[in-house]
């Protein structure tokens, strides 16, 4: 190989790099809460015997690094270079062209497509390097009769290691045999498929593997209730494509002549790589879903500032809202800031579980900043049993937590133990030792202490623990348990009930509460509903003592209403006035 083309792979390498830090930066983190390693020998002994196995233990072993900043890119980029560069040396061999080289990236290129989603198990890139590595290591051995015993055995071994990838390596093999070997011995070249195929049929029917997809295609490295895109095989047929290809041109003993032309083809080989990339990513590269994951990261580490900032102006996705939500109640601005921001309908506040992972880590983090402290707990139960790996980190410290609230210390151990296995929580997971069998200390604690508070008593909660999947319900509890403390959980109730424009709910509690030290003072947004409420009977406004500014604002808010009613953009006319209250909300909403 000559320092020019070493040199591409190390620019390529490095510019892949910068481009997955500057784009999915927080792709990294967001898959790494869904893959616990556990740093112990029964760890790597339980997955081995698998079919998949050791590239499921080192997929996760690499992915628990993608908790700190850079690593998850940088790993990322050296596996995929190496992917590149496999593939290509593997087609420079069989060709004889340094040029085709670069076409290597091709397959690479797929797999940054397919990892955006975050469905997609990072084993499936894990399993490429090991079938090229395999394949590299074939063209290596002079000996037909020893390369097909290294390709028969490779395929059986490939099977344990990597899974269904022992299929891309057995076509491979299969295309690579038919070319190169005699007119007599060709059929040979069925050998190791029949081999690789025929175990993996006999696990499938014997169901150590579960499904037929699951055994011979690429869907097995994707979330095992749903249905991958196609992207997903792309770079299975690159492998196949490129290498017949490859072939296709050392039979014909084509190459080029002269070093200009040899410099043509290059650049504008590279073009097109560019070009397939650039259009590849905005066709596949789920650029839509980098926001929601780096607000999930703000949540998550408690930037709420930040998910302040990037939320500002039109939002239009309830996941942003729900998260935004969440950062206002975790200040104690929900009630006086909500309507300065783009909220639409109570499923701003919470949206409907929808039995996901993803959606359970949502609500399990809403419900306990609310404080409803047994659907947090159920909904971080039922997210870690439909986890992409093998549990979901973020999860786990949330039972802990929620059990320790409940007083429940064998079960809080039981994940604190759990948690100290892997290098990433280990720290953690110490910390909440001095927790257990220790009220004092959990009452004690900023958190744990004021998340207790709003339990209700025992002898209540025998129907009401699993309660309340209605974001209304749930947020009932905690008022019910202890009004003077559940500040939070009213204003996600009182939210909601403003959101849907249930006057008569909101003027039920409003009455009930007002003047208590759950409601001392009424937040603006809360005078300008009382308005709404009143508009047939102004007088009953009279025992509020409303603010003098906002019954001024909302006469001339009226006043010009009534003077455009017949302009078709009047909301437009009205939002930089008026857009921040309630107000606006029940009439262009």
């Amino acid at each position: 190989m000559s320092r020019k083309l070493l040199l591409f792979w190390l620019l390529t390498g490095v510019a892949l790099f910068v481009f997955l830090q500057v784009c999915y930066p927080y792709l990294f983190f967001f898959n790494e809460q869904s893959q616990l390693f556990l740093a112990e020998a029964a760890f790597f002994w339980e997955n081995l015997p698998n079919p998949g196995g050791l590239t499921l233990w080192l997929s996760e072993f690499l992915v628990q690094f993608f908790s700190y900043p850079y690593a998850g890119a940088c790993i990322t980029a050296i596996l995929l270079t190496l992917i590149a560069f496999v593939q290509g040396e593997i087609l420079r061999k069989l060709s004889g062209s340094s040029i085709l080289a670069m076409t290597g990236w091709l397959v690479a290129m797929a797999q940054v497509w397919v990892i955006a989603d975050f469905n997609y198990l990072y084993q499936g890139v894990l399993s490429i390097v090991f079938v090229l590595i395999s394949a590299w290591t074939c063209l290596s051995i002079r000996s037909d009769r020893v390369r097909l015993l290294f390709e028969a055995a490779g395929g059986l071994i490939l099977v344990w290691w990597v899974g269904a990838a022992s299929v891309l390596f057995a076509v491979w093999v299969f295309l690579y045999e038919i070319v190169v070997r005699k007119n007599k011995q060709k059929w040979l070249a069925l050998f190791p498929l029949l081999i690789t195929a025929g175990l993996l049929f006999v696990l499938w029917r014997t169901a150590v593997i579960s499904d037929f997809r699951f055994a011979f295609l690429p869907d097995a490295y994707y979330h095992h209730l749903l249905e991958p895109k196609s992207v997903i095989y792309f770079s299975w047929w690159g492998v196949w494509l490129l290498t017949g290809y490859a072939l296709i041109l050392h039979r014909n003993n084509w190459s080029l002549k002269t070093t200009k032309s040899k410099r043509l083809v290059a650049v504008a080989l590279f073009v097109c790589l560019i070009a397939v990339f650039y259009v590849g990513t905005l066709r596949f590269g789920e650029l839509k879903m980098r926001r929601y994951m780096m607000l999930d990261y703000y949540s998550r580490t408690g930037q709420w500032q930040k998910i302040e900032a990037d939320c500002q102006g039109k939002i239009t996705n309830f996941l942003y809202m729900n998260i935004l939500a969440r950062a206002l109640a975790e200040q104690g601005k929900l009630a006086d800031t909500m309507f300065d921001y783009q909220f639409k309908g109570p499923q701003a506040l919470a949206v409907n579980w929808n039995h996901t992972e993803d959606v359970s880590v949502l609500l399990s983090d809403i419900y306990f900043t609310a404080g409803n402290i047994a659907l947090s707990q159920r909904l971080a139960f039922e997210g870690n049993s439909c986890a992409r790996g093998n549990y979901n980190a973020r999860l786990l410290q949330r039972l802990v937590q929620t059990n320790l609230i409940y007083g429940e210390y064998a079960v809080a151990e039981k994940y604190i133990r759990l948690l100290e296995k892997s290098w990433t929580y280990r720290e953690w997971a110490k910390q909440q030792r001095k927790f257990l069998y220790n009220d004092a200390e959990v009452e004690n604690d900023p958190l744990l202490g004021s998340k207790r508070s709003l339990l209700l008593s025992p002898e209540d909660t025998t129907q009401q623990k699993v309660a309340g999947e209605q974001l209304e319900t749930a947020m009932q509890l905690p008022i019910l348990a202890n009004s003077a403390q559940a500040k939070t959980a009213f204003e996600y109730l009182m939210g909601a009930y403003l959101l849907k424009k249930d006057m008569a709910s909101f003027q039920y509690l409003i009455d009930r509460y007002w003047g208590t030290p759950l409601l001392p003072d009424l937040p603006v947004a809360y005078q300008e509903a009382l308005i709404v409420a009143h508009e047939k009977n102004p007088e009953g406004l009279d025992k509020y003592a409303l603010n003098k500014d906002v019954l001024s604002r909302y006469a001339d808010f009226r006043k010009q209403v009534l003077a455009n009613r017949n302009n078709r953009g009047l909301a437009g006319l009205l939002y930089r006035s008026f857009g921040d209250t309630y107000w606006y909300y029940v009439v262009f909403k």
